[in-house]
């Protein structure tokens, strides 16, 4: 009687520690996660004041890399709009006349462009592949000025 109670017992317990019928799920083996690479590119839209100057600023921490892009600048009001632009290396920067005189976009110093005369609704495009400073203005109208800061 004592082996027939220890061997009810013995199965009972084998029973309840996880013997069943079901098959054991075999391990499969690990693969690294996948690796996914996201660029960002900033999209910026700002209105500036006739004569404001446009500056981008970093929250702290943040990593801020200068991309060639396409820029625009509004010659409105006998005025460069913004007066002053920050951009990277390679940048294309985009003037449009919207005046209903006509206007220049001339270097002065630091390049070497000019637009000649442009009628209200036309544009001129300039890259600029020189790290430096050019100052630039309208010959018709001496005190029209802008900057443009290459990095």
């Amino acid at each position: 009687m004592k082996y027939t109670w220890l061997a009810g017992l013995l199965v009972l317990v084998v029973l309840t520690s996880g013997c069943t019928s079901e098959p054991k799920a075999t391990p499969q083996p690990t693969q690294p996660a996948p690796t996914q690479t996201i660029v960002a590119t900033p999209e910026v839209t700002a209105t500036a004041q006739p004569g404001a100057t446009q500056t981008l600023t970093a929250q702290p921490g943040a990593t801020t890399t200068l991309t060639a892009q396409a820029v625009s600048v509004e010659i409105k009001n006998f005025q460069f709009n913004p007066a002053t632009l920050n951009i990277a290396k390679g940048t294309t920067v985009t003037w449009t006349q919207e005046d209903s005189v006509q206007h220049t976009v001339t270097a002065t110093s630091g390049e070497n462009f000019d637009s000649g005369n442009l009628n209200q609704g036309q544009t001129f495009s300039y890259t600029f592949n020189e790290v430096g400073t050019v100052v630039y203005g309208c010959t018709n109208h001496p005190t029209m000025s802008g900057t443009i800061i290459v990095t």
